[in-house]
């Protein structure tokens, strides 16, 4: 029993240096609501969001504020659509944690294109708050 106490004792000695240098990293941060070019404002939340193409998909990621006290969920839909306005494509996604109005919180949705896009728009497809729960196309 005293040589496992004292392996304990040793290995967490040796652990503690390592601990603070981790403790001394520089924090991780979450990118700002500026560092997007693209923004849109609804009645419930605000979208900070940058469109990347490449492997075959199109993803919107970025950051969601919002005007309600706090969030349970929120869902997502990336939609794609031809030059006539007509839905081509369309992928789900978002945000799936609790937040408050004071947080912002990161998002990423994305679809794989049918080839006829000529833009795409981020829409909330469903929100769960406390008691609210409601859902827009």
């Amino acid at each position: 029993m005293r040589a496992t106490v004292a392996a304990l004792r040793t290995g967490a000695r040796r652990l503690l240096p390592l601990v603070l240098l981790l403790g001394c990293a520089a924090p991780v941060r979450t990118a700002t609501p500026d560092s997007f070019p693209l923004h849109a404002t609804d009645q419930l939340f605000t979208f900070h969001w940058a469109l990347e193409r490449g492997g075959g998909v199109v993803r919107a990621a970025g950051v969601v504020e919002t005007r309600l006290q706090t969030v349970e969920d929120v869902t997502l839909v990336l939609y794609g659509l031809d030059k006539d306005g007509r839905i081509v494509s369309r992928g789900f996604g978002g945000a799936h944690w609790g937040f408050r109005a004071d947080e912002i919180r990161p998002f990423m949705v994305q679809l794989r294109p049918q080839g006829a896009e000529a833009r795409y728009e981020l829409r909330v497809w469903l929100v769960s708050s406390g008691n609210f729960r409601g859902g827009r196309a």
